[in-house]
């Protein structure tokens, strides 16, 4: 059985709605603007992110939506501007420098594009070593590019799947996710 939980701001406007179940949220969250406008919806599923997450303006327009599942972005989010006009797809720019004969790495160089408001932004690599393991490398890249080194252990299998994921955020305070799958062959 969900119990609700609601806040409030001091004016008495709605701030939040919440469903929890055992101490989880689930279901649909809100957060509200301090004029009642919606500011945020967001989906839980047993306390993790998973689904639509869509943040507003206080004209009610969209500025981020993004798709969710179990709380990393599974796709690229769609941005908005101020007017609620939906911008270019942000895309990841991937760049591969191999020196896997000489050092045993892969230097790999990410950039955001279609984007020109990014104030942050930080970016991920996911893959599977020869174990079948996933091992994510954070790096936090100055402005809007980075160089992730990853060493690349002899006996790795030929074809690598790499999920390359940036955490942006604009200038105008919104979060958004890019997402790009990318098979490396060695």
């Amino acid at each position: 059985m969900a119990w609700p939980s609601f806040a409030y701001y001091p004016n008495g406007v709605l701030k939040t709605e919440i469903n929890y179940v055992e101490g989880d949220k689930v279901g649909v969250v809100k957060q509200y603007h301090t004029d009642g406008s919606l500011l945020k919806m967001e989906t839980y599923k047993q306390g993790l992110l998973n689904g639509k997450k869509a943040e507003y303006n206080l004209a009610g327009k969209p500025q981020v939506i993004s798709q969710f599942k179990g709380n990393e972005y599974a796709q690229t989010s769609e941005i908005y501007d101020i007017n609620g006009q939906r911008l270019p797809t942000p895309e990841i720019d991937v760049a591969l420098d191999d020196k896997r004969t000489t050092t045993g790495t892969i230097d790999i160089t990410l950039s955001v594009k279609n984007v020109t408001n990014i104030s942050k932004s930080v970016f991920a690599v996911e893959y599977r070593n020869r174990n079948n393991q996933l091992i994510r490398i954070n790096a936090m890249p100055h402005r809007s590019k980075g160089i992730v080194e990853l060493e690349i252990p002899p006996g790795v299998r030929v074809s690598q799947d790499f999920t390359i994921y940036a955490k942006c955020r604009s200038r105008s305070g919104y979060y958004f996710g890019v997402v790009r799958n990318y098979t490396l062959n060695l």
